[in-house]
Order: C-alpha cells, then structure tokens, then sequence
C-alpha cells in the first residue's frame, strides 16, 4: 500500500509507503539547505548515532580532566 500525502497549498509530496519513504519537492520549494537539514535530522535521529556522538563527548571530557590530560601528553 502506497501513501501519498499532498501537502495542503503546497508543492511538497510525502511517500509512506512499507519499502519506501521520502519528500518530494521541487527545488523551489525545498532548498538544499532545507534538504541538508532534513538529512541532519534524520541521521541524528538514529540511536546509533546518537551513541557514538556521547562517546565522543564522554572521550573528550576525559581527556580534559586534570590526571588524563597529563597521562596523555606523558607529564
């Protein structure tokens, strides 16, 4: 089953569909920011994602702390 959505006064289609989903639009009305940011959302939307970027933060303020910063720079 095949859903495709109009959007009300707007040039935008949304597809939901069980294999597929997705905005269509033409370029005048969604930018490439606009796509970038919808892009964005949806890869941060991922809890995969979301995991790694804490990993990344805990790293870093580990690496700040006092003892660690000096383990790492060999002082």
């Amino acid at each position: 089953m095949c859903i495709l959505l109009r959007m009300s006064k707007s040039s935008i289609t949304v597809i939901n569909d069980k294999n597929v989903r997705g905005i269509i639009a033409p370029s005048s009305a969604l930018s490439e920011e606009m796509l970038e940011d919808l892009i964005d959302l949806v890869e941060m939307s991922d809890t995969k994602f979301v995991a790694n970027v804490n990993r990344g933060f805990k790293k870093a303020k580990q690496m700040t702390d006092g003892p660690t910063l000096r383990k790492e720079l060999g002082v």
